[in-house]
């Protein structure tokens, strides 16, 4: 019975995963711009973390482009920031884009003004490029997230 178990967990893990693939294929970087998202989480230390997402079209799919920063917090609260980065998603018209946003380029915080000078990296997703993506921002799609020390 454990072997069958086994077997059934193998052959399905597989196509669980593909479901929500994590991007690696390079895009390029961009440079933030209106078209991008600002959001972002706070931690219940007061720790805030700032995400940028922007969309471009990139060999006729969606190229997903990002970075994000931390301000406040304590010197061990960088892995965690790390960590719930990585379980961000980012989606365009309700479809998932990025199943992760470790891709996005980290930045150090120098408030709000110095955002129209940051430089994002992006990633290439699956999705086919429609032309009305180019009026739309991405939108983030944060978990609830508890990290006990």
């Amino acid at each position: 019975m454990r072997l069958l178990c086994l077997l059934v967990v193998c052959a399905v893990l597989p196509l669980l995963a593909g479901c929500a693939s994590v991007l690696t294929t390079p895009a390029g970087t961009d440079q933030v711009n209106g078209s991008y998202r600002l959001g972002g989480f706070r931690w219940s230390s007061g720790s805030t973390v700032y995400l940028l997402a922007g969309l471009k079209q990139f060999d006729n799919r969606v190229a997903v482009c990002g970075a994000w920063a931390a301000d406040g917090g304590t010197a061990g609260s960088s892995q965690f920031n790390s960590q719930a980065v990585q379980m961000i998603s980012v989606t365009v018209d309700g479809e998932t884009v990025a199943a992760g946003f470790g891709f996005a380029r980290r930045f150090d915080w120098q408030g709000i003004e110095g955002l129209a000078r940051q430089g994002t990296d992006c990633v290439l997703s699956d999705l086919a490029w429609q032309s009305s993506y180019a009026a739309q921002k991405p939108e983030f799609v944060i978990p609830r997230l508890r990290f006990i020390d």
